[in-house]
């Protein structure tokens, strides 16, 4: 009994007092009843709007081969043939966006880094061929490249030229260690390139 006694009185106490509160304190919530900003339709105040352009890398990974003369002293009758592949990266910025919706390709007179290594130079023998660097000057398929190049595998270093109108090139070397190389460079490239807004 003692206990119902308690419950009983301890319900009493809650009833009396007030056990719901509400804030005064920015309830419903803030509202504006001003009028919304006027527009008056005055053409001169329109601003149209502008096309920010585009930064572009150009990435186009590639491979070339062909025919031709290398380090290796060979038969009147006899050819080396190379194989490499390329990287070349040209940074260019356009005044127009939706540069991806195009086909990639450096614009007229673009320069370009060519990254490169030919990892078979075959003549008597399959061998590494040389690791080159080359800066490009690029006029829509045709191009030409002036650089370094070097073999890894004797440290053989020269000088590096290649004249292409893709897919068709020729590269010259002059090489310190053994003087001239000339191959066919026929290039397949993917053309690639990466935009962002200016």
């Amino acid at each position: 009994m003692r206990a119902v006694a308690l419950a009983l009185c301890a319900t009493a106490a809650v009833a009396c007092t007030k056990t719901r509160y509400s804030s005064t304190v920015n309830a419903p919530g803030n509202a504006t009843l001003a009028p919304p900003p006027f527009e008056n339709g005055d053409p001169a105040l329109y601003v149209a709007p502008s096309d920010p352009g585009e930064r572009e890398l150009y990435v186009g990974p590639g491979v070339v081969f062909g025919p031709g003369i290398g380090r290796r002293e060979l038969g009147s009758d006899d050819t080396a043939v190379e194989l490499g592949m390329f990287l070349r990266l040209a940074y260019q910025e356009r005044a127009t966006s939706h540069r991806r919706d195009d086909l990639p390709m450096p614009k007229l007179g673009a320069w370009a880094l060519n990254l490169g290594w030919a990892p078979l130079q075959y003549a008597n023998r399959a061998e590494l061929g040389p690791v080159h660097v080359e800066v490009e000057r690029q006029w829509l398929v045709a191009t030409v490249g002036l650089g370094a190049a070097v073999y890894t595998d004797d440290g053989n270093a020269g000088i590096q030229a290649t004249l292409a109108a893709k897919p068709y090139g020729v590269r010259f070397r002059y090489m310190a260690e053994t003087g001239f190389e000339v191959f066919g460079a026929f290039q397949l490239e993917l053309p690639t390139a990466i935009t962002w807004s200016r």
